[in-house]
């Protein structure tokens, strides 16, 4: 862009009408600056993709780390009597507790069917 607006001073300051050749310098002007928005606006949408699948590559490395947390979890290291016991305690304030435990996974269920309290 060779003239910009800070080339037409006397036409910012005042309400002055600009003469034919400065009119075309203009409407030029606005054609490159159109021009330069359109370009700036494909550079947006190019880094919002980017951005959209940066972030979905961190949610699917969260939910792996979730699952790797969870595999090394310590509760996965108590025994069948201590999870019976809890079960126990938690079946005092609601009496199907056992009984929906058994339904978690295959650890709680063989630490309900195996706790003769919750039966």
């Amino acid at each position: 862009m060779s003239a910009g607006a800070n080339d037409f001073p006397h036409l910012r300051r005042t309400n002055a009408v600009p003469s034919p050749s400065e009119r075309n310098v203009l409407r030029g002007l606005i054609s490159d600056i159109d021009d330069e928005i359109s370009n700036v606006d494909l550079s947006i949408l190019e880094l919002q993709q980017k951005l959209d699948g940066v972030r979905t590559q961190r949610a699917g490395l969260q939910e792996l780390r979730k699952t790797c947390a969870g595999i090394v979890s310590p509760l996965r290291h108590l025994p069948l009597e201590i999870f019976g016991q809890i079960f126990v305690h938690a079946s005092e304030d609601d009496p199907s507790f056992g009984r929906r435990a058994s339904h978690v996974c295959q650890l709680w269920r063989q630490a309900s069917l195996t706790t003769s309290e919750l039966w």
